[in-house]
């Protein structure tokens, strides 16, 4: 993971013109952001996340230290492995921002694919469609942010996706 972290920082100020940890408040940013980790996980938890509970229930923290668990897996390494080294790689590899944001999202669906073809279940289309444009939004904010405001406000929006499973245990 180290060699992950560092991959992707050793391009980051030079694309992006910020730093990584930017430590400067730019209220819009960080506005959406909110507006759009707080709906994310509104969508996620009442039209995604009940699809995947029936397929794949181990994927759903039961309580707040497994959620805990979770949340630092994803902030340190998922979304790592999943979008920032991903985008990093295809940056080098073409120099081209655009075009690295799009081969990184699509790796995401790829990654999707992959792990839904490993679960032995019926896939109505739709649902597949519906998991597809969900994992695509989910990539493309991500990497967004990231770029816009630096690792604090990528960490911040992964967060916020990751409160939908409070629902589960406080109400």
């Amino acid at each position: 993971a180290f060699f992950l972290w560092s991959f992707v920082f050793a391009w980051h100020e030079k694309e992006s013109h910020q730093k990584v940890f930017s430590f400067e408040l730019q209220p819009r940013i960080w506005l959406f952001a909110s507006v759009c980790g707080l709906g994310g996980a509104v969508v996620l938890y009442f039209d995604v996340d009940p699809l995947m509970r029936h397929i794949k229930l181990t994927d759903f923290p039961t309580d707040f230290k497994t959620w805990t668990a979770s949340t630092l897996f994803t902030l340190a390494f998922e979304q790592l492995f999943t979008g920032l080294a991903p985008f990093a790689f295809f940056f080098r590899l073409s120099h081209r921002r655009t075009i690295a944001f799009l081969l990184t999202v699509l790796f995401g669906v790829l990654i999707l694919c992959l792990k839904l073809s490993s679960i032995h279940w019926l896939s109505p289309s739709i649902l597949v469609l519906e998991l597809v444009i969900a994992r695509m939004a989910v990539a493309a904010l991500s990497l967004y942010f990231y770029l816009r405001g630096g690792v604090f406000l990528f960490w911040w929006w992964c967060f916020l996706l990751q409160t939908r499973h409070w629902a589960n245990w406080l109400w």
